[in-house]
């Protein structure tokens, strides 16, 4: 940078932040600073998408089947690839990875139900279905697209007759469902867990191992909140998630090792914008 670039560049700095400390002034700038935050996030994508392109990484999601991971070979319906993103950690088998070492720790479990509230397009659902095969999985979504995809998903994958599709799961569902030990119970629901976990509905989950996302840039106190209420009767374990850099220098596959390294950080992306975290919640031994 030039003396002057330089010059330019504190004064623009000074202004901010003196915009920044006047409330009037914060007021009407919000909006519009939401706006540019949010164009640059999809300006991020849409170079992201021309670059996996330009690599010739579509052909990685040509079979639409998962590569690797515990729910290899689950396959996907033939979609528009946005409907299922992140579509490209999801078929590598490398989605939330950070979670495959507990997923690990569990298979040997027969679980008699599973719940997965906040299902998506059914990644999990189907994905536990297939690792589960004498299981019964609940999906509960709110939003209708998410559950007709999947629908599809199940279908495509032979699971129907033991998946049970729902559009909500409240706090009255959770306590009054009916659990045989043990069971299982994996949410998502974008921060609706601080509503759903309560007294009442941890009493009926004394049984259950769960898998709780928890979404604390939205309330810094959800995952505290949740650890609370069931360290009476369970142990919990906090899981982090790892940065996208970590993901590019550390992750090793077949079909992405002749990559360069900015395209395998747009490869293991999951678009998460920050730090995150799950719980992982079992019962106390007896």
């Amino acid at each position: 940078m030039t003396s002057r670039s330089i010059e330019l560049h504190k004064k623009a700095a000074r202004l901010a932040k003196w915009l920044a400390a006047h409330d009037v002034a914060w007021t009407l700038l919000d909006p519009i600073s939401r706006v540019f935050r949010l164009l640059r996030a999809q300006r991020q994508e849409v170079v992201s998408e021309r670059l996996l392109l330009r690599w010739g990484c579509d052909k990685l999601i040509d079979s639409r089947k998962v590569l690797h991971g515990p729910f290899r070979e689950l396959e996907f319906p033939r979609v528009e690839a946005s409907q299922l993103a992140p579509i490209y950690p999801k078929i590598l088998g490398c989605y939330e990875r950070e979670l495959h070492p507990i997923i690990e720790s569990i298979r040997h479990k027969n679980y008699h139900r599973i719940l997965d509230i906040g299902c998506a397009e059914g990644y999990y659902v189907a994905g536990f279905a297939q690792l589960f095969p004498e299981s019964i999985v609940h999906a509960y979504d709110i939003d209708p697209t998410a559950l007709a995809l999947c629908q599809r998903m199940i279908e495509i994958n032979g699971l129907t007759e033991r998946v049970r599709l729902s559009s909500s799961c409240t706090q009255d569902d959770l306590a009054s469902f009916e659990f045989q030990d043990p069971s299982l119970i994996l949410c998502d629901c974008e921060g609706y867990e601080a509503n759903l976990f309560t007294e009442e509905t941890v009493k009926n989950l004394k049984t259950c191992d769960l898998i709780v996302e928890v979404h604390d840039f939205l309330d810094i106190n959800i995952s505290d909140q949740i650890k609370k209420l069931f360290e009476p009767t369970h142990v919990v374990t906090r899981v982090g998630t790892l940065d996208d850099l970590q993901k590019a220098h550390h992750y090793r596959y077949s079909e992405t090792d002749h990559f360069p390294l900015e395209v395998k950080k747009c490869l293991f992306s999951e678009n998460r914008g920050q730090y995150m975290e799950w719980l992982f919640i079992q019962p106390k031994p007896d």
